[in-house]
């Protein structure tokens, strides 16, 4: 496998399975997104369990 340009997306994609794989491997059903005046969030499971984004 090859990577080229600004950021590395293979290592993006194994952060991303990993987390999925760490929190239960949940189905589409079990994330939400409230929006509201002030903004966004993803959750999963339940509002209160917002999904950060672990970009900087």
């Amino acid at each position: 496998m090859w990577q080229y340009g600004p950021g590395f997306l293979w290592e993006e994609i194994e952060q991303a399975w990993w987390e999925y794989e760490t929190v239960g491997r949940p189905d589409a059903e079990q994330f939400g997104l409230t929006v509201t005046d002030r903004g966004q969030q993803v959750w999963l499971r339940e509002p209160r369990e917002v999904i950060r984004s672990s970009r900087r």
